[in-house]
C-alpha cells in the first residue's frame, strides 16, 4: 500500500515577513493582519503578539 510509505499529511504556514522598528516609535497604524513577534539568536519564537 502507498500510504505506508508516504510522508505524514501535515499544516503548513509560509509567511513573509519584514522588520519594523519597535512598536512605541512606530509613526504608522498597523492594520489588522500584522502580528509582532520576538526571536532568540537562533531564530526561534520566543513571544508572538497577535494584536
Amino acid at each position: 500500500d502507498d500510504d505506508e510509505n508516504s510522508p505524514p499529511a501535515g499544516s503548513f504556514l509560509t509567511l513573509l515577513c519584514e522588520p519594523i522598528p519597535h512598536p512605541s516609535s512606530v509613526e504608522f497604524p498597523l492594520d489588522s493582519s500584522t502580528f509582532l513577534t520576538r526571536h532568540n539568536m537562533d531564530l526561534t519564537f520566543t513571544q508572538c503578539d497577535g494584536r
